[in-house]
């Protein structure tokens, strides 16, 4: 983690960064509590305004911004305390904790900053736990000089700089009806307007309203009446479409796909503007021939231009 600075005092900075390293980070922000990692996803890869991510969360804006905050925070920790390992540490500090349900305490306390689940683990109070990681804290202080012993102490160090519970969640009350699985009314507006033939298990991109640059999955397509039901899934919540309007290909356009996918598997890579005037049609299907293309991973775009490979197999 020593590679990767992260900049959590500029909010723009700070979203280009975490963006940027979101894979690197992956492993950690998924220790944070899940609706946090909705609110990180919203907010920081998708690029939703804290309205928009409190409308999909079923939360106010302000509890957005308090989560938010608080999900920094914990980043910010988890990014400064060196990565360990749970049979590394038991057979490292065996000389310094010479008991091993005290080195489990120390393993419990380093995954949830909490003295009182530490304790719990081993049967111990809270005060117990405060004042052996005081007297082993001195002890990894000694050694720190050790290549050994430095990630135990700076670990151990950090979390007793006021950073107590900084990894546990508060749960209210009052919060505990928000952001069940529930199903929503459709709004046509809130979803895509899918134009190509689907079939069951596909995953469609929505492209407009509040629910815009997320996945959904389609759970049943309705031939009759040219409607498909979608889910959308994240950490804490699913929310599921019915009946969501689409036009399915004619005759005409599924030989207009036909001709498309010749055309590409001769020339494996065009411009549409060449498309179009090799194959008779409209813009407009031509853009539902690619889109459909596109979604299932049969063609890329790069910069107008369409791009086949040996990996697409028509």
């Amino acid at each position: 983690m020593q590679t990767i600075t992260i900049n959590f005092d500029d909010p723009d900075l700070f979203k280009l960064q975490i963006k940027q390293y979101y894979k690197e980070l992956n492993f950690l922000i998924k220790r944070l509590p899940k609706k946090e990692q909705d609110i990180f996803y919203l907010c920081f890869i998708l690029g939703k305004t804290q309205k928009e991510t409190a409308t999909i969360l079923n939360l106010t804006q302000g509890g957005v911004s308090h989560r938010t905050t608080r999900a920094k925070q914990r980043l910010k920790y988890l990014i400064e305390t060196p990565v360990l390992r749970k049979a590394r540490l038991f057979k490292d500090l065996k000389l310094i904790v010479p008991k091993q349900e005290e080195r489990l305490m120390l393993w419990n306390l380093y995954k949830t900053s909490c003295q009182t689940i530490a304790g719990e683990s081993i049967g111990v109070s809270q005060s117990y736990v405060r004042h052996k990681l005081t007297k082993y804290l001195k002890k990894l202080e000694e050694k720190q000089t050790s290549k050994r012993y430095y990630k135990y102490y700076k670990a151990f160090s950090l979390l007793a700089e006021d950073n107590f519970n900084v990894l546990k969640e508060i749960k209210l009350p009052k919060w505990a009806h928000k952001n069940n699985n529930k199903e929503l009314k459709t709004n046509k507006d809130m979803y895509l307007k899918l134009t190509a033939a689907l079939i069951k298990g596909d995953s469609v991109l929505i492209s407009e309203g509040s629910y815009r640059n997320l996945y959904a999955e389609v759970s049943e397509v309705y031939k009759d009446s040219k409607t498909a039901d979608l889910i959308v899934q994240l950490n804490t919540l699913q929310v599921i479409a019915k009946k969501i309007p689409f036009n399915w290909f004619t005759k005409k356009n599924d030989m207009l796909l036909e001709n498309v996918i010749h055309f590409l598997k001769v020339k494996k890579h065009t411009t549409q503007e060449k498309l179009l005037q090799s194959i008779p049609m409209s813009k407009t299907n031509l853009n539902r021939c690619i889109s459909y293309l596109n979604n299932h991973n049969l063609v890329d775009i790069i910069k107008g231009t369409l791009y086949t490979g040996i990996r697409y197999k028509f």
